[in-house]
């Protein structure tokens, strides 16, 4: 039986969505990094990436596109900052599906050295 996504919750599309792009380790940094600065970043994230501009610039656009960071360019200068309202909402949802599974953990408990697996 092949199972429809859009019958999935919103809030499970949109935190999938959240961790698909934050996937990338170069794409933790730069959230890491736009949360270290005091305001919008002036194109300083290159510095001490150990890739291109452009796999840069690509990063960039994902976490942009998936709303987690905004991103400006003026006069050949690109500015970005933390969205700090999607981030927000992606902790909202992160913590709302794995708290449940920290309390689904606390009731439930699976002993698997009980069961055996049959050879097919």
């Amino acid at each position: 039986m092949k199972y429809n996504i859009n019958n999935l919750p919103n809030f499970e599309k949109k935190i999938a969505e959240f961790m698909r792009v934050l996937a990338h380790p170069v794409r933790v940094t730069i959230m890491c990094r736009l949360a270290q600065q005091k305001q919008c970043s002036e194109g300083l994230l290159s510095l001490g990436f150990p890739i291109s501009e452009q796999v840069l610039a690509t990063h960039l656009l994902a976490l942009e596109r998936a709303g987690l960071i905004k991103g400006i360019t003026r006069i050949n200068k690109s500015y970005y900052c933390i969205n700090w309202d999607a981030f927000w909402e992606f902790s909202d949802y992160f913590n709302l599906v794995f708290n449940n599974f920290e309390r689904r953990a606390n009731e439930l408990q699976c002993d698997l050295s009980t069961h055996t697996r049959k050879r097919i």
